[in-house]
């Protein structure tokens, strides 16, 4: 089952202490906006160095990133890497050579693998709808909460 972040039932008002303070992410430090991210130097294909750039500060952006998970990005990001050289090698492989079926079972498990580890980070469109619409309702529910404020002063 997927659960909202803390920070997303908290700007909806309907985080609970009894129930929702022990999970880890309320244990972890979220980066902050001004953090700086940098791109880890074993990622050397300049377009899977974009993608992690861009995927991190989006994450950051919507204070769901801890320092933690930057390590789980870089994993993933390394098999996006290995993932396309696999691909470059089975271009030039024949079909009937018996290395492209080793090649191509290593590239699908390597992607199985990848978009697991993505899911995690609201890289489908099922997850990143889902993001979406709770930080809409979110937002939302805070400016409704802000009027409340400013009726009541």
């Amino acid at each position: 089952m997927n659960q909202k972040p803390v920070a997303i039932l908290k700007a909806l008002g309907t985080y609970r202490k009894d129930r929702h303070a022990q999970r880890l992410e309320n244990k972890l430090d979220m980066l902050s906006p001004d953090t700086l991210i940098e791109i880890p130097d074993i990622l050397t294909d300049t377009q899977v160095r974009e993608q992690y750039k861009e995927l991190a500060e989006q994450l950051k952006h919507w204070n769901i990133l801890a320092m933690m998970d930057l390590i789980e990005l870089e994993q993933a990001f390394s098999l996006l890497q290995e993932i396309k050289r696999i691909q470059a090698i089975l271009k030039d492989t024949p079909v009937v050579s018996p290395d492209y079926n080793k090649l191509a079972t290593l590239k699908n498990n390597a992607l199985k693998v990848f978009n697991t580890l993505m899911k995690n980070y609201g890289v489908s469109p099922k997850a990143r709808m889902r993001l979406v619409l709770d930080t809409v309702e979110a937002k939302k529910n805070t400016t409704i909460l802000d009027k409340i404020k400013e009726k009541a002063q």
